[in-house]
């Protein structure tokens, strides 16, 4: 049984991850602004990203489950975006260099090519960047289809981050 220690922890560790998730969204929204590189796709993509984060943080809260949630990375393609960047906030040691999963489509056969996916870690290593390049090759190569594609960035065993990625 889980004590109220237990829940206090949990709580300020939710309010705290997901504070520093929106604080996150918000610097990279800035510096797009200032660098002129804003496309609503980005900013859809953070702000369903900071959402679903803040909606499983209340699921495991009403469901009793004190675990943190698993950051979630959501990425809305447009039929003319080339490349697609996303950036997720993750603990990570030093030295450590997380994998990404195959992108497949929900409910059907469709991949996304582990060539076309790049996972870099940032300068500080506090965070995971997830690139998709290549995009309108693959679609004239009819190698993604329209749909919503699912995969896991893990170190290991251990899963950081869910990634969604709608294509149009």
């Amino acid at each position: 049984m889980a004590t109220t220690g237990t829940f206090f922890e949990a709580l300020i560790s939710y309010y705290g991850n997901l504070s520093t998730e929106a604080l996150g969204a918000m610097r990279l929204t800035r510096e797009e602004l200032r660098a002129g590189d804003v496309s609503v796709s980005k900013m859809l993509g953070r702000m369903a990203s900071l959402w679903m984060d803040a909606a499983e943080g209340w699921w495991s809260a009403l469901l009793v489950n004190v675990s943190a949630p698993l950051p979630t990375v959501f990425m809305y393609v447009e039929p003319d975006d080339t490349t697609q960047v996303q950036t997720a906030r993750v603990i990570l040691a030093q030295g450590q260099e997380p994998q990404m999963s195959e992108l497949a489509q929900v409910g059907a056969m469709a991949r996304i090519p582990s060539d076309a996916i790049r996972l870099e870690t940032t300068r500080l290593g506090d965070a995971v960047e997830l690139r998709l390049k290549g995009l309108k090759k693959l679609r004239r190569e009819a190698k993604v289809n329209p749909g919503l594609y699912s995969g896991i960035i893990h170190l290991g065993q251990k899963p950081l981050a869910f990634v969604m990625v709608r294509v149009a």
